[in-house]
């Protein structure tokens, strides 16, 4: 094979190798927030009186212990719904690939605490 043959075989794949770079951690940044909105609510789900500010808090020690900075407490949608709370992570991220060329990813997910 030549060495042209090899760079149009080998360019794709390093393409998308690097794609996978980028885009990978932020992905394993929203498995963690997920894993952290699910801790929240199985912690809250045995307590009776529930308050915003005690969600708040246990919301932000989490996402401190698991150096979430995107997105932060504020960024969550924390409101009462039917007797209980949802929690909604409702967010985007703009990943730059090369130059001009970004990826835009958008995550929501949500939990209640009856």
């Amino acid at each position: 094979m030549t060495f042209l043959g090899w760079l149009i075989l080998i360019a794709p794949i390093a393409l998308l190798v690097y794609v996978g770079i980028r885009l990978g951690p932020v992905y394993l940044d929203h498995g963690k927030l997920v894993r952290v909105l699910d801790q929240t609510q199985v912690e809250f789900s045995s307590v009776s009186s529930v308050t915003r500010v005690a969600l708040k808090t246990s919301l932000e020690r989490r996402l401190e212990i698991e150096y979430l900075s995107v997105p932060t407490v504020d960024d969550l949608d924390i409101r009462r719904e039917n007797n209980g709370w949802v929690i909604e992570a409702a967010y985007e991220r703009r990943i730059p690939i090369l130059s001009n060329v970004t990826a835009l990813l958008d995550f929501d997910h949500s939990v209640t605490i009856p």
